[in-house]
C-alpha cells in the first residue's frame, strides 16, 4: 500500500542572495512496511528531503501527499497535528527533553495525544524494554551514553506506532558496534510492528541493512534499486 507520493520536488535556498538548488524535480513512493535509505554525500539535499516529506519544510516546487493528501496544501495547524499523529522523527543529535527522564521522554509524544496516563506507561516501559532500556526509566539524558539516548530516541519515534518513522543519519553520532545494534533494533521494530522507516545516511552500514536504497547526488536521484544491488 502507498502512503507517501512525493512528485517533481524542487528546493531552492537563498545563500547570502545567492539561489541554491537542494532538490532538483525529485519523485518517489513510499510503501507500508518499507525500510528505505537515501544515500549520498554532505549536501547532496538528503536532509532537505526528509524534511519535506515529514512536513518540516515546503517544496519550492512539487506535491508530498500521504494516502493521498496534499501536504503542500495544509495550514501549519494541520501540518503539526499530521507530524504528531502519523510520524515519528529520529534526529541525529537525538533532540531529547534534557530535563526529562527516558521514560517521561518517551510518554510525551503520547501525552501530547492525550492518551490517559496508565496507557502512556505501559506502552512506554514496554517500548523502553524492547529497545534494551529495561531499568534506565529514570535516568535523564545526561546520565545516558550517545547510544542509549539514540535508543530513546526511536521509542520515543515508535511508541505511538505511526505511519512512517524518518530518521535522518541516524547512526552518524554512534560507534560501528553500537550503529549496527540499533540498526538491528529498527529492522525488528519494522517486521515485527510493520512499521515503515526512512533513512538518510553515508554510512554503508546502514545503506546495506536497506531493503531498499535510493541514491542521491546534488539534489537529483541518480540511482535507486535493492539495497543489495547497489
Amino acid at each position: 500500500m502507498e502512503i507517501i507520493n512525493a512528485v517533481n520536488l524542487v528546493k531552492i535556498y537563498e545563500d547570502k542572495g545567492v539561489p541554491v538548488m537542494a532538490l532538483s524535480d525529485v519523485s518517489l513512493t513510499i510503501n507500508k512496511g518499507d525500510f528505505i535509505s537515501i544515500a549520498g554525500p554532505s549536501g547532496s539535499g538528503k536532509t532537505t528531503l526528509l524534511n519535506i516529506i515529514g512536513g518540516l519544510d515546503a517544496p519550492t516546487k512539487g506535491r508530498v501527499y500521504l494516502e493521498g493528501e496534499d501536504l503542500t496544501r495544509m495550514s501549519p495547524s494541520q501540518l503539526a497535528r499530521l507530524r504528531l499523529n502519523k510520524y515519528g522523527f529520529i534526529f541525529q543529535s537525538y533532540n531529547l527533553i534534557p530535563v526529562l527522564t527516558a521514560l517521561e521522554n518517551v510518554e510525551y509524544v503520547m501525552h501530547l495525544q492525550g492518551v490517559p496516563s496508565q496507557e502512556r506507561h505501559r506502552r512506554a516501559t514496554e517500548i523502553l524494554d524492547e529497545v534494551g532500556l529495561r531499568g534506565m526509566y529514570n535516568r535523564r539524558p545526561d546520565h545516558l551514553s550517545g547510544g542509549e539516548q539514540q535508543r530513546v530516541a526511536v521509542a520515543r519515534a515508535v511508541v505511538a506506532i505511526p505511519m512512517l518513522v524518518l530518521a535522518d543519519e541516524p547512526t552518524a553520532n554512534l560507534d560501528s558496534a553500537t550503529g549496527e545494534r540499533l540498526m538491528d533494533l529498527m529492522a525488528r521494530l519494522n517486521q515485527k510492528r510493520g512499521i515503515t522507516f526512512l533513512f538518510s545516511t553515508h554510512d554503508p552500514m546502514v545503506m546495506d541493512r536497506a531493503r531498499r536504497l535510493i541514491r542521491l547526488k546534488d539534489g537529483r536521484i541518480v540511482g535507486e534499486g535493492n539495497a543489495d544491488r547497489g
